[in-house]
């Protein structure tokens, strides 16, 4: 087998957030005013969810058809949203039963989230089963909203770059780093290593590069959905001009790969950095490589 070091070349370009590990699991804590009152109010809870489902399902439907006949690039097939959950109960893995791909699971029990079930109709089956006092609905009041995937900029863009948001300029050039979750490839092989809570990436690598060793998985096994995506973003930033930057100054860029995701700088017209961060929906972080400077 070759050197799995090849298989996920870890280059300079540093990794902004931890990801889908930068927030502890949650599962076993106390319950919460919110949740228990939730679970007393099963037909208004379940319905207001349902409710944000609906919104969200419609306007990525209607999102899709303006984007076709404005000429915008295509989008992958997926709706993206964003979950508040109970921080002490709720485990983000428990989403993979929702049919829901966990992009960022952030701190204050908000998690980014994609599903290319753009009816989100795993979702809607938990719901009700939870509204008809039905077995697979019990993690539903710990759901406490779903907002919508537009609402991003404020959960993955960096401090500096969220307060000059309001005035990046649609012509201008911008360049950022970016960070792009490929977890179904920690939901294909489950046994992978996860990211322990302040491990670094160094460390982090060496311990999947150890389990790839012991498990001899093909590296055409790991490449697909991280082609499929890295593919994806090459076709959308070309469409605004742009490209992900492999040197600059002599110094190697290129894109920086682990199993849960990969990260790479870009140059962007601010129209396109805008549609970007508001609808590209496998994104978890957007920053400034050093210094954001609006023009």
């Amino acid at each position: 087998m070759p050197d799995s070091s090849e298989h996920f070349p870890h280059i300079s370009l540093r990794l902004v957030k931890e990801g889908i590990a930068s927030a502890p699991p949650g599962g076993g804590g106390r319950v919460s005013a919110t949740t228990l009152a939730n679970r007393g109010d099963a037909g208004g809870h379940g319905n207001k969810l349902k409710s944000s489902i609906d919104l969200i399902t419609t306007n990525w439907q209607e999102e899709k058809k303006r984007r076709e006949e404005e000429g915008k690039p295509e989008l992958p097939e997926a709706a993206s949203f964003i979950l508040q959950v109970d921080p002490d109960l709720f485990d983000a893995d428990a989403l993979k039963s929702f049919g829901i791909e966990v992009v960022a699971d952030l701190e204050q029990g908000y998690i980014v989230g994609a599903s290319s079930d753009t009816e989100l109709s795993e979702l809607r089956k938990k719901i009700e089963q939870f509204i008809n006092s039905q077995r697979g609905g019990g993690k539903v009041p710990e759901i406490w909203q779903i907002l919508e995937g537009t609402q991003r900029p404020e959960y993955i863009l960096s401090e500096s770059l969220k307060a000059d948001w309001e005035r990046i300029l649609e012509q201008q050039e911008y360049i950022v780093d970016i960070g792009v979750a490929c977890i179904n490839i920690q939901e294909q092989y489950s046994k992978c290593p996860k990211r322990r809570e302040n491990e670094g990436d160094e460390k982090y690598q060496k311990r999947v590069n150890k389990w790839l060793d012991k498990h001899n998985l093909s590296p055409e096994e790991w490449d697909d959905l991280y082609s499929e995506r890295t593919d994806q973003l090459q076709k959308f930033i070309n469409q605004y001009n742009g490209e992900i930057l492999r040197n600059i100054a002599g110094e190697e860029i290129g894109i920086s790969r682990l199993p849960d995701s990969f990260s790479c700088r870009i140059r962007i017209l601010g129209k396109g950095l805008k549609d970007l961060v508001l609808n590209f929906p496998y994104i978890f972080d957007v920053s400034e490589p050093d210094e954001f400077n609006p023009p």
